[in-house]
């Protein structure tokens, strides 16, 4: 069995899966080529948990057969990662983004990573989708709902 998790632990949103997933296609496209692409990928921050991964299988560096099964099954696993869309008014900085999503998984009792949309038109709290189900939990559907709820009163109020 692969150990993944501290890589996992890197992985809070679909970008950061998205990412990984053109890292390890530029790993592989290397493994069959041995292009200059090597410097690359090196430098990229990502090269040290990849390294880290290789290691704690136990393949070699140069075994490019078990180097391409690792990244595949990692590729596989990435792709199969649950997602939890969370419309928000504002950009969470990445505390923020591991916070929510620790949270959201708690309340949930399920794992997976969050895709986030930004839309100011909520005014404020969240919109969720989740397997299906869809959570309205905004500011502006509550304000929606309040004049609804009292729009003889208001039209009164106005009078």
């Amino acid at each position: 069995m692969n150990d993944y998790h501290d890589l996992f632990q890197t992985i809070l949103t679909t970008t950061d899966r998205d990412d990984w997933l053109d890292y390890l296609t530029k790993t592989k496209a290397w493994i069959y080529t041995q292009s200059e692409a090597r410097d690359d990928i090196e430098k990229d921050s990502k090269y040290q948990l990849l390294k880290e991964l290789i290691d704690i299988n136990k393949l070699g560096h140069n075994d490019s057969k078990n180097l391409e099964i690792t990244i595949s099954g990692l590729e596989k696993q990435l792709q199969g990662i649950k997602i939890l869309k969370l419309t928000l008014c504002f950009n969470p900085d990445r505390k923020m983004l591991r916070e929510i999503l620790i949270k959201m998984q708690q309340v949930l009792a399920d794992t997976f990573i969050l895709d986030i949309d930004i839309d100011k038109k909520i005014l404020g709290g969240s919109v969720i989708e989740f397997e299906g189900k869809y959570y309205d939990r905004s500011l502006q559907r509550k304000i929606d709902g309040f004049l609804i709820d009292h729009k003889e009163a208001i039209s009164n109020l106005l009078k």
